[in-house]
């Protein structure tokens, strides 16, 4: 009987830890819609007024609100309004200054309202004022300090005042001030840390002062702090999420604290957490609205919470919105990377760009029992409640606005292969049988 008795609490002690091991585990959904197709400009294969002859590099103006695209086979750039209206063009074919061959990268130098143009083929940077009129010039073809071998990518650290290049050919990033006088440069041929196979796309995060690189034919985003020193990296050759196939362009959207890569042959775009998780994809190989073939660019208004992609072999710049309505569950202030414990606390984010006065959240249990329910009001487009599920299975987060519409996420527990710790568990379990059966043994005896 006394031995009945030690079985089963070996057995209910071993059984309570791998519940607690499994029942660890909560999935969370996040919305693969967030954003939505706004609109299309270009489209059209020629040398035209905003018309593009594989657009590749792309860049948003906060200061001006302007789209701003290299149109490579044209050699030339083109500015655009918020809205894709042709403003003006510079630039044509050829190595005088103002004059490019194939430009691929382009950013906005906020702090000097300067447009910054990776002139690929000639090997070198130019710098323009907003308004396109040839400033100065840096670099030549080689690999010294300060020479570029097919400079790809290009950012601008407004926080530093420095221009970071994606020197391809070279595999390394160079740094350079407002001027373009040579800083340092990190980063060489391979596929360790802090190694490049071709960078094509740099990135600066201002909010947490990271160069944030495409390591294109390593098929892996690599994120070093300001003064290129390796932190960590993400992702692998594959399509599955958080995979890639060429990435060759990221941004950085500085008011969600995301990274965004052009994830080019998988032709789609997806965003991921400040830390390199996985949030949400958008986009497959096509032509209609929303779709892309092969797009190379990538920029964030931050003013209009907007995604610009250059879908380059479509000839055209999308702009993804905002959706109207969303529904995003948060971890603490970052989006959740789809995993939390049992027991934390999760946040519910609703938001819209519609004149909603409320929304009434609803929590509902594996059950079908709804735990809570509460109304919160809409301040500046966004409206947030808090709960902390207590039960292992699917639970429902109901987000209803006060127009009607309603937003639903789910979060559940996903099936999980048995990891070690458990394996363990059953050992002891194991044991405690071995332990028993001697102990009846010998009292047998």
């Amino acid at each position: 009987m006394r031995a009945r008795l030690l079985l089963s609490v070996a057995i209910l002690i071993a059984v309570i830890a791998v519940s607690s091991m499994l029942s660890n585990v909560y999935a969370v959904s996040v919305a693969s819609d967030e954003y939505v197709f706004d609109f299309k400009f270009g489209g059209n294969f020629s040398s035209a007024d905003g018309h593009f002859n594989y657009p590749h590099g792309v860049a948003y103006d906060h200061n001006n609100n302007r789209i701003i695209v290299t149109d490579i086979w044209n050699h030339r750039v083109q500015v655009f309004d918020s809205n894709g209206n042709f403003l003006f063009k510079f630039g044509s074919g050829g190595s005088d200054d103002g004059q490019f061959w194939d430009p691929f990268g382009v950013a906005y130098d906020h702090n000097n309202n300067r447009i910054i143009v990776a002139d690929t083929v000639n090997h070198r940077i130019q710098v323009f004022d907003s308004n396109g009129n040839f400033l100065f010039k840096f670099g030549n073809f080689g690999s010294a300090d300060g020479h570029f071998s097919h400079p790809h990518g290009v950012a601008y650290d407004h926080n530093n005042n420095r221009i970071i290049v994606a020197d391809i050919w070279n595999n390394r990033i160079q740094v350079f001030d407002s001027n373009g006088n040579f800083l340092f440069k990190f980063g060489n041929f391979g596929s360790a840390d802090g190694q490049f196979g071709n960078p094509l796309g740099v990135a600066y995060d201002h909010n947490n002062n990271r160069i944030i690189v495409a390591d294109t034919y390593n098929h892996r985003i690599q994120v070093f702090n300001s003064n290129g020193n390796f932190l960590f990296k993400f992702g692998n050759v594959g399509s599955g999420d958080g995979e890639f196939a060429n990435p060759i362009h990221v941004a950085y959207d500085h008011n969600n604290n995301r990274i965004i890569v052009a994830d080019t042959s998988n032709h789609r775009i997806q965003v991921f957490g400040s830390n390199g998780n996985f949030l949400f994809k958008f986009g497959s190989n096509g032509s209609g609205d929303g779709q892309f073939a092969y797009p190379f660019g990538v920029a964030y208004d931050h003013n209009n919470n907007r995604i610009i992609v250059a879908d380059t072999s479509n000839h055209r710049i999308q702009v993804f919105s905002f959706a109207k309505y969303s529904l995003t569950l948060y971890e603490g202030s970052n989006p959740s990377d789809g995993v939390i414990n049992l027991g934390d606390s999760i946040t519910a984010k609703a938001t819209t760009k519609n004149n909603i006065i409320n929304v009434k959240f609803r929590w509902i249990d594996p059950s079908n029992n709804e735990v809570r329910n509460t109304t919160v009001p809409i301040v500046s487009g966004e409206a947030s409640d808090t709960y902390t599920p207590n039960q292992v299975g699917t639970w429902k987060v109901v987000a209803e606005f006060s127009d009607g519409t309603i937003v639903v996420e789910e979060l559940q527990v996903p099936f999980q292969v048995v990891p070690e710790s458990i394996i363990g568990a059953l050992s002891v379990i194991g044991s405690s049988l071995a332990v028993l059966a001697v102990y009846r043994r010998k009292r047998s005896i």
